[in-house]
């Protein structure tokens, strides 16, 4: 038995009030003689005290009328109606976290198989859903306990980051299917800070882990830019402490076995700092890790590729070819692009990258392409401008990535083009008062430039003429079409496989699995080095677990109303019975009682 109101007993404190007033009735209680010569000489002797029935009624009805108001009720275990349950457990990178002996992980699979174990009854069905990229539905809702146990016993963590809104989303689609209870339960760190508190509103929720100290490699970056030889090429990695307190810790990076970084540092909490690699020894598979006392290690090793500079096969299609031997020079000075003979265009299966010189691409070209000065007569071009100085540039496109045009850069001769709806400008002029563009890059396959300016006619040696040529360089750069053999890659970010449908996929734990035919991406869950592998060819992914939702460990606050306690013991639940009505019932009986003797009392004395 319990009470709601257990802080309405104090007014039991009246119950003194009550014998108080009784106590001073009976001292002032006179007596009626009809002379005095009858009164006694001597006092009568002390009545015998007799209880006052009417004193006891009202003490009686004012103690049922307290525990009324104190709302007494007892708890009866009773059969309840078959539930549905839904279990959410959190697979993402946070929950590899240290926590006791273990990870979060594994503290929030023991506590879903004790819930299975302690609250699922009789004739309840249970679900699955795990926590990733993308919730999942491992079990849909069934009376096979043991099969969602299993189930639990045989999940893994990823090395990426998921979205509890949508798990909880797809939890409470089953629920209009539900013919008893229902409720969702949810065993996760809740390091998601993009939860909102609402979204939990109706969920019994079992919070695991606890601290927020973590060092995480932010970045790998190398660079190189393009047709620079790896040899040339430096990286950067950047580290980021998220924990509250100072954290010290040991970075290496290392190149075929080469090390090119190995400094010690200390970052103040929220800090991130940027660490320059020596020269790089060559092409090759660039790792960085941290040496750190911190409670998730899944963010504390990262890849990147050095990519070794292959030359670019480029047919030169043109009337003109006075200035051939600027674009010779070009190409020695980079080391990195091949012109092929003036024959090139009749075997395009030995071409890279075609660049068309005062000739329109065909329309039926299937290769990338790069267009200068295109006839006037075009749909997309507008005629020729003569003193046209360069006003701007599009820095956001890849073509200009990491580069500034230098000013002034003026041309002697210009094209004006019209922009296509699918394409983007890349550079524009000034010719007169007039804004022109000079460039436009299209992003589909195969990729295209045009560029109104003549590359040919221009002088691309000259001092002015600079940004001219490496405008040329980046723009072949863009459409190289050959991809490297080796990517860097993020963990849940879905990699496009379109072309190797039915490649066998090497995991980085040794395990073998198979694309779909028809598949267009796949994600990897995991860090490490992936491998697909498809007849002779073979593509690999090296890929870096760091999500910043899941550096940023420490565990967001639940409120205590969504904290779960045991509501059921399985085959029964407990129901409340409230008794404040009969004590009410009982009190007023009480008041009515005493009215009545009190009154029949009153009619029996003499006058």
């Amino acid at each position: 038995m319990g009470l709601a109101e257990p802080l309405a007993l104090s007014f039991g404190a009246l119950a003194g009030i009550l014998l108080y007033l009784h106590w001073q009735a009976r001292r002032k209680r006179a007596y009626v003689v009809p002379a005095l010569f009858l009164w006694p000489s001597e006092p009568p002797p002390p009545r015998r005290h007799r209880w006052d029935w009417l004193l006891l009624l009202q003490l009686l009805a004012l103690a049922a009328l307290v525990v009324a108001l104190a709302q007494p009720f007892v708890e009866q275990a009773v059969p309840r109606a078959q539930m549905r349950h839904v279990l959410i457990v959190d697979r993402t990178a946070s929950m590899q976290a240290r926590l006791g002996a273990g990870t979060r992980f594994q503290a929030a699979v023991a506590e879903a198989q004790r819930y299975l174990a302690e609250e699922v009854g009789a004739g309840d069905a249970v679900g699955l859903i795990a926590l990733g990229e993308e919730p999942e539905l491992l079990v849909p809702p069934t009376a096979d306990v043991a099969r969602v146990s299993q189930a639990l016993g045989e999940l893994v963590p990823y090395d990426s980051a998921g979205s509890l809104a949508q798990a909880l989303a797809l939890a409470r689609s089953l629920q209009s299917q539900a013919r008893g209870g229902f409720r969702v339960a949810v065993f996760s760190d809740f390091a998601d800070a993009a939860l909102p508190e609402a979204a939990l509103a109706d969920a019994k929720v079992f919070p695991v882990g606890e601290g927020d100290r973590n060092l995480a490699i932010t970045a790998v970056e190398v660079h190189q830019r393009p047709w620079q030889p790896a040899r040339d090429t430096r990286a950067s990695v950047r580290v980021r402490n998220y924990g509250s307190e100072p954290s010290h810790g040991l970075l290496l990076a290392e190149v075929r076995g080469q090390v090119v970084l190995r400094t010690g540092f200390t970052l103040a909490p929220g800090e991130e700092q940027s660490f320059l690699t020596e020269l790089l020894p060559g092409p090759g598979e660039l790792v960085a890790s941290l040496v750190a006392d911190d409670l998730l290690a899944v963010d504390n090793v990262a890849w990147a590729w050095v990519a070794e500079t292959r030359p670019l096969r480029v047919c030169f299609v043109s009337p003109q070819t006075e200035r051939w031997s600027d674009l010779e020079t070009l190409a020695a000075a980079t080391g990195a692009l091949r012109w092929l003979p003036r024959t090139c265009a009749r075997n395009s299966s030995d071409t890279d990258v075609f660049v068309f010189h005062r000739t329109p691409p065909p329309e039926d070209l299937h290769a990338p392409a790069l267009v200068l000065a295109p006839p006037p007569d075009g749909s997309r071009t507008r005629g020729r401008l003569r003193d046209v100085a360069l006003a701007g540039w599009n820095s956001d496109h890849p073509v200009f990535a990491g580069w500034s045009p230098a000013f002034p850069m003026p041309f002697a001769q210009a094209q004006e083009l019209v922009l296509p709806p699918d394409a983007v400008p890349l550079l524009w002029g000034r010719a007169g008062e007039r804004t022109v563009l000079l460039g436009w890059a299209t992003e589909r396959q195969p990729r295209q430039v045009w560029l109104g300016v003549d590359a040919v006619s221009e002088s691309l040696l000259a001092p002015d003429a600079f940004s001219l040529a490496v405008t040329l360089l980046q723009s072949l750069a863009w459409l190289d079409p050959r991809e490297q053999p080796v990517r860097s890659w993020s963990a849940g970010k879905p990699f496009p496989v379109a072309g190797l449908g039915g490649a066998e996929v090497t995991l980085p734990d040794g395990a073998r699995d198979r694309l779909p035919q028809a598949g267009m991406a796949y994600v990897p869950h995991w860090r490490g080095r992936y491998e697909f592998h498809q007849g002779a060819g073979s593509t690999i992914l090296l890929v870096s677990a760091y999500d910043a939702r899941e550096a940023a460990i420490a565990p967001q606050r639940v409120p205590a109303s969504l904290r779960a306690g045991s509501e059921s013991d399985g085959a029964t639940a407990k129901q409340r019975v409230d008794w404040a009505r009969a004590f009410l019932l009982a009190g007023l009986v009480a008041l009515a009682l005493e009215a009545w003797l009190a009154r029949a009392r009153a009619q029996e004395r003499p006058v």
